[in-house]
């Protein structure tokens, strides 16, 4: 056991290195998966005050978000309303990005999102119809195209629960 403790502290202690690294990735990934509490909330304090659109659209990176977007623990509080509150640009360019997409992809399936500089939870990530037609005519819009139907489909159910319960959602 305490090999197992000292080998999740080198993990922790080396996240920059193992995060982006070809092998490294798998490395942490397995620490979510089998490391101890406190150590997935140090790998996930460590990714929500990273770079995030850097981490979202590394190869390797992307994987660990991945990862952490399926954890169910209140740690992933911080890096979900770090990811909510990054400007549309960068959204947009994570959402564009061939690994970027995935990690938003994974976060909008699994989670609600604070409304903007808020720590209210609300409904999905909200685009105006500006965005959402920037992110189809995108260059990449084939990596886009399955994020804004899950951003559509989520804003319809968010408005339909409004309706039916406005006071549910305050």
């Amino acid at each position: 056991m305490t090999q197992k403790i000292t080998l999740l502290e080198n993990i922790t202690g080396n996240l920059n290195a193992l995060v982006c690294d070809q092998f490294g990735n798998y490395v942490v990934q397995h620490a979510l998966d089998f490391g101890r509490d406190i150590d997935r909330q140090r790998i996930v304090q460590h990714l929500a005050l990273g770079n995030i659109p850097l981490l979202s659209c590394n190869k390797f990176a992307s994987n660990v978000l991945e990862k952490a977007a399926r954890l169910n623990t209140k740690s992933l509080e911080i890096l979900i309303h770090n990811l909510a509150n990054l400007n549309d640009s960068q959204l947009l360019d994570i959402m564009k990005d061939r690994y970027g997409n995935y990690v938003i992809k994974a976060f909008l399936e699994l989670h609600k999102f604070p409304a903007r500089n808020s720590n209210e939870v609300c409904g999905p990530m909200v685009f105006d119809s500006h965005s959402i037609v920037l992110i189809i005519a995108s260059v990449h819009a084939h990596h886009t195209k399955s994020v804004v139907e899950l951003l559509l489909r989520k804003r319809h159910e968010h408005d339909i629960a409004i309706e039916l319960c406005p006071s549910c959602l305050k």
